[in-house]
């Protein structure tokens, strides 16, 4: 463990998504937090057809302005994994590590969209229509998302989707700005939505990078709140 004080945690969110899915983690963390939600939620109202990643990084980082924040552990959750990159290059100076937990890593000028298991990727060519990303139906969204959640809390996660834009997802990708921080890989070893094979490819994008393991679902948040919250804690004291 560091000599250095823990850092803040900016815990943000992945596609269809809000900064609420992150309340079940908050109670078992013991560092600042700051889960903001992406532009195009109700916290946050914007036009979903024109929003680009950019839109989205500066999103985080004028949050991270606003709350006075210094030292930041950033943690991007799947579709967020093309986020959290852009703040970093933002903000160079204040961030400590990269926390990318079963997110989209795509291969360097590619898009998010590409780095998809085949038919997924082309489910989802055909659902993206006029900018947007609906969200998705109900039985698709609870065989990836909340195989092993409580019936309750499937059905919370499911009520709350949301509609999403289209052009993150389409949008080619690129590092080269990233400040060289650390990075770690919350890779989670019964995700449905990016199987181990399709995680395995999104690290071997980042290079150098720490690998935990977690044995859940997609939604670590929900289905093991606390492990997290102990793995976060950590990094933001590392």
């Amino acid at each position: 463990m560091s000599d250095q004080a823990p850092a803040a945690l900016v815990l943000v969110h992945g596609g269809w998504l809000t900064g609420a899915c992150w309340e079940p983690v908050l109670p078992h963390l013991s560092v600042p937090c700051l889960t903001p939600d992406l532009p195009g939620r109700a916290g946050r109202p914007a036009d979903l057809t024109t929003l680009t990643i950019g839109d989205l990084a500066r999103a985080v980082a004028d949050d991270i302005d606003a709350a006075g924040l210094d030292q930041v552990v950033l943690v991007g959750h799947s579709l967020a994994g093309v986020v959290i990159p852009q703040v970093a290059a933002l903000l160079p100076h204040r961030i400590r590590r990269l926390v990318f937990l079963a997110a989209t890593v795509p291969r360097e000028g590619t898009c998010a969209l590409d780095g998809f298991p085949f038919l997924v990727r082309a489910v989802m060519r055909r659902r993206l229509r006029h900018g947007l990303s609906p969200r998705p139906a109900r039985a698709p969204a609870r065989w990836s998302y909340c195989r092993d959640l409580p019936p309750d809390t499937a059905e919370h996660v499911l009520s709350h989707l949301v509609d999403d834009a289209a052009g993150p997802l389409l949008e080619a990708v690129s590092r080269t700005g990233l400040p060289p921080v650390p990075r770690t890989y919350l890779r989670l070893r019964r995700d449905r939505a990016l199987p181990l094979p399709a995680q395995q490819r999104q690290i071997s994008h980042l290079g150098d990078t720490d690998v935990t393991d977690l044995d859940c679902g997609h939604l670590a948040m929900y289905e093991q709140p606390a492990r997290l919250a102990a793995v976060l804690d950590y990094l933001a004291s590392r």
